[in-house]
């Protein structure tokens, strides 16, 4: 069932510009989302993102969504925006709605690869020439006034194969993160993981003056079993980094799209407190949703296709029989 709006944990079905028109300004603590890329799938919505037939025109779409996504996120939240690329290319059969039906439910565009995207032209950029789409989204969002805090490497550690043979094959996608103030919430301690052996061993030394001029250490420093370090370790670990080794996950069901909750995790957990609200504007099958009940925090989904929505729910519905979040009612 789709939501009332004004409800959390609830998903509300609409097209994501519309509903946060009418949400009231700053009730996010974060936002976390992926949408749909660029001419990679017909999910066959009037209203749908990713089949514009122009890049520009599919880009001013998503910043005018993430304009208004802005809006309701609160001053201290932060948004993290998942994107993947694709490449200029040909070839296909042709499709009456100019894609290529290639699995049941799913369609890509024609002349693409089943992981990457294919567009017959684009204007300005060669026959195979990467897009750039992340970094091009990125750039916009800036001119709009967000504020781009870091890059994140999702380095998939088990890509699907490709039989290109004159490129290396894809094996990561971006992650942004965004702001909308120079200081926002952000809790580190949360997204720490334990030092490495190696690490712990280089920490016994001494901060300065342990290395000679070729960077090895000096034997005098070398004093086993004695830390001469004035900082000592934190106890949590060591900080979260800009690359997250993260394998795929298979899902079951007809949305392809659905990235894993190991790649989130961080997101949530570091961009919102315990019992805060994270906004997914494209829900898909729910992951976001999932992860974010799992981590003691409200949802609010927002998707435009009802199957969907079907899929998000059972999904939802099988974490919520081991926790009763409340259907609190922030707007109407």
């Amino acid at each position: 069932m789709a939501a009332r709006g004004g409800v959390v944990n609830e998903i509300i079905c609409g097209d994501a510009l519309t509903v946060m028109r009418a949400m009231p300004a700053e009730i996010a603590d974060c936002i976390v989302t992926s949408p749909p890329y660029w001419r990679m799938r017909d999910y066959g919505h009037p209203k749908q993102i990713g089949t514009e037939a122009t890049m520009e025109e599919y880009i001013g779409n998503i910043c005018e969504i993430f304009r208004e996504a802005k809006r309701v996120l609160k001053s201290d939240g932060t948004l993290w925006l998942n994107l993947g690329d694709g490449y200029v290319g040909k070839g296909g059969h042709s499709h009456p709605n100019g894609f290529e039906r290639i699995h049941r439910n799913r369609q890509i565009p024609r002349g693409c690869s089943r992981w990457g995207g294919g567009n017959a032209t684009v204007p300005g950029l060669a026959y195979k020439c990467l897009i750039g789409m992340p970094w091009r989204i990125a750039l916009k969002m800036i001119d709009t006034g967000w504020i781009l805090r870091r890059d994140i490497i999702w380095h998939k550690t088990n890509p699907l194969p490709e039989s290109v043979t004159d490129r290396p094959v894809t094996a990561h996608e971006y992650l942004f993160m965004f702001s909308k103030a120079p200081r926002y919430y952000y809790d580190a301690d949360a997204v720490r993981s334990p030092y490495s052996a190696a690490s712990q061993e280089r920490l016994r030394y001494p901060i300065v003056n342990t290395c000679d001029t070729y960077g090895r250490h000096k034997p005098e420093y070398k004093k086993t079993g004695i830390s001469l370090r004035t900082i000592p370790l934190n106890p949590l670990g060591k900080l979260l980094g800009s690359v997250w080794k993260i394998p795929t996950r298979p899902f079951k069901g007809p949305h392809f799209s659905t990235y894993p909750e190991e790649l989130i995790r961080p997101c949530i957990l570091a961009g919102s407190p315990e019992g805060g609200i994270v906004l997914d504007p494209f829900m898909g099958s729910g992951t976001t949703a999932v992860c974010a009940l799992k981590h003691g925090r409200n949802y609010i989904g927002i998707e435009l296709v009802p199957k969907n929505i079907e899929i998000s729910q059972r999904r939802i519905d099988a974490v919520k029989k081991n926790i009763q979040p409340k259907l609190q009612i922030i707007w109407k």
